[in-house]
């Protein structure tokens, strides 16, 4: 499939492409720093997009040339021909885990979702304080009141926290992501294969691309990654 599209196709308003943690420094205007006659009067005309929108807009068109991605390069190039890309290493924070599949959180935000059948090994690399184990009775008390008292009506709203005390296979899990933006790598597809997620099977999921549909085996995907304006709309 050629990927044709202009940056300001994939634009939606209000979507932006940075997110900015919390912090104790007091936030300011900064637009009242600057003298008057250097401000811009008319908005700029820039592409609404995430992140993980720009990175792969930009990678889908350097694949328009040829590459160890894409195909042997006709001319005899013997690097390119003989030295294929075999395994790929894939680095993120580990988020939790399902019965068949580990969750990701990638440098985006977005959370990466990689069956176990697909994965060799594991390589564990900890910052100081970043690999404490975190305990369940250290929830906000608040939350806790609520699963307390409100236990099925709060756990149905998470996938994570249905995960958490049931265990949930792939399809299950991304049940809940029904109608969000995803990207999926397979075994059968020289390049990512994005939309919008229509439903899932036990064997299977059904992808929304422009207007078309597709179905996917289970058996055929290495990895699927939810974007994090989905993400952000989920109750976690």
């Amino acid at each position: 499939m050629k990927y044709n599209k202009l940056i300001f196709e994939l634009s939606s308003e209000g979507r932006t492409g940075y997110r900015f943690g919390e912090t104790e420094i007091d936030s300011k205007n900064i637009l009242n720093t600057i003298p008057k006659n250097l401000l811009r009067e008319d908005e700029l005309n820039l592409p609404q997009v995430s992140e993980g929108q720009v990175v792969r807009h930009y990678t889908n068109l350097s694949n328009k040339n040829y590459g160890v991605d894409t195909g042997m390069y006709p001319l005899g190039s013997c690097t390119m021909k003989y030295n294929p890309k075999i395994n790929e290493k894939m680095a993120g924070e580990v988020v939790d885990a399902g019965k068949d599949f580990i969750i990701l959180k990638t440098k985006v935000l977005n959370l990466l979702l990689v069956p176990f059948s697909r994965i060799l090994h594991f390589t564990r690399r900890c910052e100081e304080n970043k690999c404490e184990e975190l305990e369940l009775i250290n929830m906000k008390p608040c939350f806790k009141r609520e699963l307390t008292l409100h236990f099925g009506e709060v756990v149905s709203k998470s996938p994570f926290l249905i995960n958490l005390f049931f265990g949930l296979d792939l399809h299950y899990f991304l049940d809940s992501y029904t109608g969000c933006y995803i990207y999926i790598r397979t075994d059968q597809d020289k390049r990512e294969i994005e939309g919008i997620l229509n439903s899932t099977t036990k064997n299977s999921l059904v992808l929304c691309m422009d207007k078309e549909k597709r179905g996917i085996d289970f058996d055929e995907i290495l990895t699927i990654e939810i974007e994090q304006e989905a993400l952000a709309r989920m109750h976690l």
